[in-house]
């Protein structure tokens, strides 16, 4: 991603600056005045992380994210306070640099897979930039292309068959298995398992009512499940257990 004429040990000793302190605010290495005081502060927050992660184990399931954070803000604050992405272009002279990365698309989260890759682009620019080069690192979203353009019809889609706000169907109930792929089958019936509604309109799920196909092509009521517990979806697999019982030649 990057190009240096320095030594290897030369290289690797900025790079490590630039990971730790990156409060550069002009192209000039004059920049890099103070840069210590900036890293015993960075240790404060990490020693400070330590130590209240340790003392929350147990206490606040929350307390983790929140350190991390207030520690985010404090940088960030920094950075504002030290103008580090802002800087002043070098002469027409000056070597270019220009990093690029795959924008992601926006029919998805974002990952870890986005930080790690992006986070060598930023690495790069960095350290180009306080060798004095003029670098470009454009960076946005991809919010174009056959991903949108399918996302955006399947909502259509949904919004015409299910509403807004949707009122998705259930899932079509399958028999639990045994290891062996046999479905579950004692004297009170079989053992069926299906996805509750992922989205019912705002409306508080009570029940769920359970049809077989018969002759003719019929449906009959055979069972009324009432809506278990978060607790016991959650046991379930996300699912709706019910023990249904099979009527003589059914």
């Amino acid at each position: 991603l990057f190009r240096s004429e320095k030594s290897g040990s030369q290289h690797r000793s900025c790079l490590s600056l630039c990971c730790c302190y990156t409060t550069a605010t002009t192209l000039q290495r004059k920049a890099l005045q103070s840069p210590f005081s900036l890293l015993r502060s960075s240790r404060a927050f990490a020693v400070k992380a330590k130590r209240t992660m340790a003392a929350a184990d147990g206490k606040n399931q929350f307390a983790r994210r929140d350190l991390l954070q207030e520690i985010e803000k404090k940088v960030q604050e920094e950075w504002d306070k030290h103008k580090v992405f802002e800087c002043e272009a070098p002469d027409d002279g000056s070597e270019k640099f220009m990093a690029t990365f795959p924008y992601p698309y926006m029919n998805g989260l974002l990952h870890i897979g986005h930080a790690f890759t992006m986070t060598k682009a930023i690495f790069a620019t960095q350290f180009n930039r306080l060798l004095g080069k003029k670098v470009l690192f454009p960076f946005g979203f991809h919010c174009t292309g056959m991903p949108i353009q399918a996302a955006a019809n399947k909502l259509k889609r949904e919004y015409e068959i299910y509403g807004s706000p949707p009122c998705f169907p259930p899932g079509r109930p399958q028999p639990k298995e045994t290891a062996e792929g046999v479905p579950e089958l004692d004297d009170n019936g079989v053992t069926l398992l299906w996805k509750p509604p992922a989205c019912a309109g705002g409306k508080e799920i009570k029940e769920h009512q359970v049809f077989m196909k018969v002759k003719g092509g019929d449906f009959k009521l055979v069972a009324t499940v009432p809506h278990p517990s978060p607790e016991e979806l959650l046991a379930n697999g996300k699912k709706v257990k019910a023990v249904i019982t099979v009527e003589s030649g059914g």
